[in-house]
């Protein structure tokens, strides 16, 4: 069903220019001195020629260039050899600047320098580029291509290409080892992204790239794959949130050992990904609304499951490994499970844990020895539309929350192994006291009459308590 996909790759073989990377590494992260800067304008091309040499000065949104006069009116910029940088907020809010060309001694690029501005594609591969602020081509709706290759850059800053709708391109340095935050939050048409001299669709360094930040790709609607590079150690929250066309996910080859909250939130085109064995939390809405995740791949040794990790993966299928210790509120709310066999290790279980998972038969909590209570509406709609299935509950049980097996319609039989009967919360199970109900509860012999006269009669019919 795959195979027709052309699948996103994070990966890179060798990279030729490694040691080039490391050698012209960016110190600090001060703007640049000013140097000595000269600038012209051509009213009737609308060109703006900026010259001289070092670095341009450093401006804010309340200490303008010179050349602001000729804001609305300068269509292109051209920046000569000999100078250094372009100064923080330099080109702010130029709605009609659509072209920038960049000199070959450029090393940085200040932040927020070409905010909202009409720059439809940027080219930096041949300049000496070392360090960008953050912002430096936010919200540039019409920007479709951005090329970085051999650059000495090593970071993409904070919402660098946040807001960018039309970029479908963007082209990698080999040296990139950190995307930051926000760096290309929402561009929805983005799909091809890859490093210098590669043919991929999506290709990042593999010996290199150590972290992705928070929301860095949320929102990217046309992603549809992912494998990190075995260079890969963090992925920050929401970092893929919201990518809706995204089908694939592997993060087996990775050294991935910090996974945000929400990373793969609303991605609602998923259907397969490949577990990291030695990641032992998924966390918090991890897969959140995934609706058409199938499988997860490698899922061993995972031992936390955190708040609403999986929940309305309604497609959802998955083994629960033994390594299991603990699954949080809503973890497995409304997914698709064929049958839920709980581990034997579990020791702490969430409320609506299991909740609404209509069509899968609850087993193993049999052999939950470590657990005492069930908690509010942990399992409550389980096995809905489940036909004739059995509930074993351990003698260890001593409570079982509101709602707890609630609207588990299919039950035909529960067995309670607790000789002094559990307390019970409200609506704990489905009303069973009528004469003619034929779900059965059995308990411990010597302990049939005390489920009778317990709350226990509140769900099951009198004659229907009966012993082991």
């Amino acid at each position: 069903m795959m195979k027709h996909l052309k699948f996103f790759l994070f990966a890179l073989s060798a990279l030729v220019c490694l040691n080039a990377c490391n050698e012209n590494a960016p110190e600090g992260g001060d703007d640049p001195k000013p140097g000595h800067i000269e600038w012209k304008f051509n009213a009737a091309l609308g060109v703006l020629t900026v010259s001289g040499e070092g670095a341009m000065e450093t401006y804010t949104k309340a200490n303008r260039p010179e050349w602001e006069k000729h804001k609305d009116y300068i269509l292109k910029v051209v920046i000569e050899d000999g100078v250094t940088s372009v100064g923080a907020y330099a080109f702010y809010d130029y709605k009609n600047l659509s072209e920038v060309v960049f000199p070959s001694t450029l090393t940085f690029i200040g932040k927020y320098a070409f905010y909202n501005t009409g720059v439809t594609e940027v080219d930096l591969s041949g300049t000496a580029l070392k360090q960008v602020g953050s912002g430096m081509f936010q919200n540039c709706r019409q920007l479709k291509k951005v090329d970085l290759s051999g650059t000495a850059l090593t970071e993409i800053m904070y919402a660098d290409f946040a807001h960018c709708d039309a970029l479908y391109e963007a082209i990698l340095p080999s040296c990139l080892r950190l995307i930051e935050p926000s760096a290309f939050y929402k561009c929805k048409v983005l799909y091809k992204l890859h490093v210098e001299g590669s043919t991929k669709s999506i290709d990042l360094p593999s010996e290199q790239l150590t972290s992705i930040g928070d929301s860095a790709f949320q929102n990217c609607e046309s992603l549809i794959g992912i494998r990190f590079p075995k260079s890969m150690e963090k992925v920050g929250a929401k970092a893929f949130m919201g990518c809706k066309a995204l089908m694939q996910v592997d993060m087996s080859g990775s050294e991935i050992w910090q996974l945000g909250k929400q990373v793969f939130e609303g991605c609602v085109a998923l259907e397969t990904v490949t577990w990291k064995e030695d990641i032992t939390t998924v966390p918090e809405r991890v897969f959140s609304g995934c609706t058409k995740l199938e499988t997860v791949e490698n899922f061993t040794g995972v031992k936390i499951i955190e708040h609403a990790a999986f929940w309305n993966c309604s497609l959802l299928n998955l083994s629960l490994p033994a390594s299991i210790e603990q699954i949080d509120m809503a973890a497995f709310c409304q997914c698709g499970f064929k049958e839920i066999n709980l581990p034997a290790g579990l020791k702490t279980l969430g409320e609506g844990a299991f909740m609404n998972c209509y069509n899968s038969a609850l087993k193993g909590l049999e052999n939950c020895t470590q657990l005492t209570v069930i908690p509010k509406e942990a399992f409550s709609g389980v096995g809905k539309y489940v036909t004739g299935w059995t509930l074993e509950i351990p003698a260890n049980i001593t409570k079982i929350e509101y709602g707890a097996f609630n609207n588990c319609n299919g039950l035909n039989k529960v067995i309670c192994r607790a000789t002094t009967p559990p307390e019970l919360g409200d609506i704990a199970f489905p009303s069973n006291r009528t004469s003619s109900s034929t779900v059965k509860l059995f308990v411990p012999a010597e302990s049939v009459e005390a489920y009778q006269e317990s709350s226990w009669r509140t769900f099951f019919y009198y004659y229907n308590i009966q012993s082991l």
